[in-house]
C-alpha cells in the first residue's frame, strides 16, 4: 500500500516538474529517475563510464558496507594483501579463459587509462631505427599517433580522416623497417569498427577499450591489446595489457622502472599501488561476462542489438547514420538529425520513454549509443523503437 500511494504521487509530481521547470543536467535526470524507478525501466547508453549489470551494483554495495560485508569491507582490503593478490590472479586467470589467450603473451591489470598506454606501448616496443606504422580511424587513434611520436619515428600507414573518419582504411601503404602496426579496433566518436583485423606483415599492436570481451579474439599476427576497463568489463582507472613475449626486450633503451612493462610483469601488475574497488568490479565483471556464456556469447548479443538500432535508423528518413554500412560499429551506433530542434526533440522523446546518455562526443555532435555488453536487448528494442516512432 505504501508503495501504491508513492507512485501515483511521483507520476504526478514529475508531470508537473516537466511541464512547469526548465531542468538541465543532474536536476533533469533527477526527475526521470523518479518516474522511472516506479513506471518502467532506465536505460543509460553513455560511451563511458558504461552501464553496469543491477546485480553488479548490488555486489559492489554489499562489498564496500561494513554491516553488509562478512569480511573486511572492500576499501579497507590492501592492495598487498593476500585476498587482493587473489583477485589479481582470478583476473588474469577469467582474461585469459574469456579470450583464450595464448601461453605465450602476458597479461597485466594497471593502474591506469588506455591513454597511458598510446605513449606507453610505443616506449616499450619500439626500438632504435624502425617505426611504428598507424592507421588513423577515428579521433582517438590519432591521439595513439601523436603520442608515440615522443619515443621514436611513426608514420600514418592509412587514414580515414579526409573523409570525416565515415569508414575503416583498407589499404595500408607499409614501410621498410615498420616494427609494428597500431589500430583502433572500435571507434566510440565515429561508429566504425574492424570486424577483422588488417593483413599485415608485421605484428599489430590494438587498442580494443570499446570491444574487447564483446567477439573473439585471432591471436595469429597480434603482438600487443590493450583496453580501459569502463566500457565491457568495469569502471574508469583500470587498464588491460596483454602482451606477447618476443615484442619486448627490444628497445635498448633505459626504461624507469614504472613505465617498463617488464617491471609490471615481473612484480604480477603490482608494482605500484592499485585502486582495490577497481579491480574488483573488473573480477565481478568477468565473472558476470563468463557465466552469460562468454564472447561467443556476446558476440551474438551485440550483432542483434545493433541490427535493431540501424534498421531504425535505415528506415526513419529523419536520420542518418554517420559511416558506410559495411563498417559501422556493433558497440557504438553514432546518428544524426538534420536540426539542432530536432535533436532536442528527439533527446526529450527518448528521455520520456526511459532512454538517456544518447548525446554524441563534443566533437562530432549528433547522438550516439553505446551497446556495451552489459546494455540488454530489451534497451536495443526501446531505442529502435524510440527511433521508429519519432516524427519530429
Amino acid at each position: 500500500m505504501k508503495k501504491n500511494f508513492k507512485a501515483p504521487f511521483l507520476f504526478a509530481s514529475y508531470l508537473y516538474i516537466l511541464k512547469n521547470f526548465s531542468l538541465q543536467g543532474s536536476a533533469k535526470i533527477c526527475s526521470l529517475n523518479l518516474y522511472t524507478k516506479y513506471f518502467m525501466q532506465f536505460f543509460h547508453f553513455s560511451s563511458g563510464p558504461a552501464f553496469l549489470p543491477p546485480q553488479i551494483h548490488q555486489e559492489i554495495q554489499a562489498a564496500c558496507n561494513p554491516k553488509t560485508s562478512s569480511k573486511t569491507p572492500l576499501l579497507l582490503i590492501s592492495h598487498r594483501s593476500d585476498e587482493f593478490l587473489s583477485l589479481i590472479q582470478q583476473n588474469i586467470l577469467l582474461a585469459k579463459k574469456l579470450l583464450d589467450i595464448p601461453d605465450n603473451f602476458h597479461i597485466l591489470f594497471l593502474p591506469t587509462g588506455a591513454s597511458y598506454h598510446f605513449y606507453l606501448s610505443a616506449l616499450n616496443l619500439l626500438p632504435p631505427l624502425h617505426s611504428a606504422a598507424f592507421i588513423l580511424s577515428g579521433y582517438w587513434s590519432k591521439k595513439a599517433y601523436l603520442a608515440a611520436a615522443n619515443a621514436g619515428h611513426t608514420y600514418i600507414a592509412a587514414s580515414s580522416e579526409p573523409d570525416n573518419f565515415n569508414h575503416i582504411p583498407k589499404k595500408l601503404n607499409l614501410q621498410q623497417n615498420t616494427q609494428y602496426l597500431h589500430i583502433t579496433s572500435n571507434n566510440t566518436i565515429y561508429g566504425t569498427q574492424f570486424h577483422q583485423l588488417p593483413d599485415s606483415p608485421v605484428p599489430i599492436v590494438a587498442d580494443m577499450s570499446s570491444d574487447i570481451f564483446s567477439k573473439p579474439i585471432d591471436w595469429s599476427n597480434l603482438g600487443m591489446v590493450y583496453a580501459c576497463a569502463q566500457k565491457n568489463f568495469g569502471i574508469p582507472s583500470l587498464s588491460l595489457v596483454i602482451i606477447r613475449e618476443d615484442m619486448l626486450g627490444k628497445t635498448q633503451k633505459n626504461i624507469p622502472e614504472i613505465l617498463d612493462y617488464q617491471a609490471h610483469i615481473n612484480s604480477n601488475s603490482v608494482y605500484n599501488t592499485h585502486s582495490v574497488l577497481q579491480v574488483f568490479v573488473a573480477n565481478r565483471m568477468l565473472e558476470w561476462t563468463h557465466k552469460q556464456g562468454g564472447v561467443q556469447h556476446f558476440q551474438h548479443l551485440s550483432k542483434q542489438k545493433s541490427a535493431l538500432v540501424y534498421q531504425a535508423i535505415d528506415e526513419n528518413s529523419l536520420f542518418n547514420g554517420t559511416c558506410i554500412n559495411e563498417d559501422r560499429s556493433d558497440m557504438n551506433i553514432c546518428f544524426t538529425l538534420p536540426t539542432n530542434e530536432l535533436e532536442n526533440a528527439f533527446e526529450n522523446h527518448a528521455e520520456n520513454l526511459g532512454l538517456s546518455g544518447l548525446r554524441g562526443h563534443r566533437h562530432l555532435g549528433g547522438f550516439r549509443a553505446a551497446l556495451y555488453n552489459p546494455i540488454p536487448l530489451e534497451a536495443a528494442e526501446k531505442l529502435a523503437e524510440a527511433i521508429r516512432t519519432f516524427k519530429g
